[in-house]
């Protein structure tokens, strides 16, 4: 359960390295005590975890294309860097030897890189997580109705009980395997409703490696903040017909 509340009261959120609360302008400070108190062992438990740290891998300059953001980004737990090259149409290239995601453009859309790029990224999430779905359908017979991806940080992913799946944005950054653990968890809420024995039996007769990859969750994947399909909002965003046979949205 996240600790999350509604907007207009108080929100704890934990980005892997710090805990932020926020509160409405004029919080008393016994209230803040108190809502602290409240949540102390989850406040404790995200404290007392280890925090992973990934080296970002040098900018190779040999490649001859200008970046278009200082900053990495990872996508399947690895770190890459934008370039951009001139092109007439435009194109996404990944080179992996390089850590390198390559814009090709021309000059005017070379400005909306930032766009360009993070509707990409949220559409091959959307690609990722439909794959694994459709997997998991096959072998365990079980889909939840709609799914969402939501900018939440607190929380990696939740299952309603009208079969809504949702999904943290952040998950994006981490290596597959993450998040196929994440939507395995989720599935099995389905079945079992609660963290009983029956549910945990569940995940390691179709992941036995799970307790293993639940430590990669430690790991911490910054992101630039232009790469933000959300815009700061809390809004979701639905994976669009899901059911059928992924489609590039151009």
């Amino acid at each position: 359960m996240s600790p999350d509340a509604a907007p207009n009261r108080y929100r704890l959120q934990w980005n892997g390295n710090t805990l932020f609360l926020h509160v409405p302008r004029g919080t008393a400070s016994k209230t803040i005590d108190q809502i602290l108190h409240r949540h102390r062992r989850w406040i404790q438990n995200r404290l007392s975890r280890p925090v992973l740290k990934v080296q970002f891998p040098e900018k190779n300059h040999e490649t001859g294309n200008p970046f278009l953001s200082p900053d990495p980004f990872f996508m399947d737990g690895i770190p890459f860097y934008l370039a951009w090259e001139k092109k007439e149409q435009t194109e996404i290239v990944i080179d992996r030897h390089n850590r390198l995601l390559l814009l090709k453009s021309t000059e005017e859309k070379k400005k909306d890189f930032q766009i360009i790029i993070t509707q990409w990224a949220i559409h091959s999430f959307f690609s990722t997580i439909r794959s694994i779905l459709n997997s998991y359908k096959k072998t365990l017979g079980i889909q939840p109705q709609k799914v969402f991806v939501r900018p939440t940080r607190s929380q990696w992913g939740s299952m309603s009980k009208n079969r809504n799946m949702s999904l943290s944005w952040s998950l994006f950054a981490f290596e597959e395997k993450i998040l196929r653990y994440i939507i395995l968890h989720e599935l099995a809420h389905i079945p079992f409703p609660n963290h009983s024995q029956q549910f945990w039996n569940f995940i390691q007769k179709k992941m036995p490696d799970y307790r293993q990859i639940k430590k990669d969750l430690l790991n911490s994947y910054p992101s630039p903040r232009w790469l933000d399909p959300f815009q700061g909002n809390r809004r979701s965003l639905e994976l669009p017909n899901w059911k059928e046979d992924f489609r590039n949205i151009e």
